[in-house]
């Protein structure tokens, strides 16, 4: 995966990072591993899935359908050996 250039990419990361709580992110070590897609496209949508390629377009399609107008970022973005980067298929 690879990390944009813009700051606009980077403050989408940032904004989406600190939404994982540490709590949050210990529960989903337990049930989906370390290695895994999510995105958080509003206030009221988290969507989380182990790494597969395949997934990014069908998170990225999900992403495009969900109607809360609180938007929060429309990337898909990938936690890997203890890093965060969006996730580029």
């Amino acid at each position: 995966a690879k990390l944009g250039n813009s700051f606009c990419n980077f403050v989408q990361l940032y904004y989406a990072i600190n939404m994982l709580s540490t709590a949050l992110q210990n529960q989903i070590h337990k049930k989906i591993g370390k290695d895994y897609l999510f995105a958080i496209p509003s206030s009221t949508t988290l969507i989380v899935a182990r790494y597969r390629p395949e997934y990014i377009k069908i998170i990225e399609s999900l992403i495009m359908i969900d109607k809360d107008p609180n938007v929060i970022s429309d990337k898909v973005y990938q936690y890997k050996d203890g890093k965060f980067d969006i996730a580029v298929d």
